[in-house]
């Protein structure tokens, strides 16, 4: 499975989240990508490999955008992926609504 979304984060500023969000999961890679998390009970492994895209200008506004792709994803039962989803849109999550 592979899902790309583009979100609007600095490349930095995900690296330093991605493992406030995931504290518990084993995350392996480098300072800026990919990373191998894989969840405590090793029931899901996904990759994450982010790459910056140009930013996005609403007039005066600019706001970065990163391409975040996740693939060579396994999941042990049906939900743990859409688990996963929740988890990380929550933990991403800015405010505004």
């Amino acid at each position: 499975m592979h899902v790309t979304r583009d979100m609007g984060y600095g490349l930095a500023e995900f690296a330093a989240l991605l493992p406030r969000v995931f504290a518990d999961w084993r995350i392996e890679g480098h300072a800026h990508g990919p990373w191998r998390l894989t969840s405590p009970d090793e029931a899901v492994a996904v990759t994450i490999e982010a790459e910056p895209r140009p930013p996005r200008r609403l007039g005066a506004l600019t706001i970065p955008v990163l391409a975040v792709r996740f693939h060579d994803c396994t999941a042990g039962e049906a939900g743990h992926w859409q688990r996963f989803q929740q988890r990380f849109e929550r933990g991403f999550h800015r405010g505004g609504g």
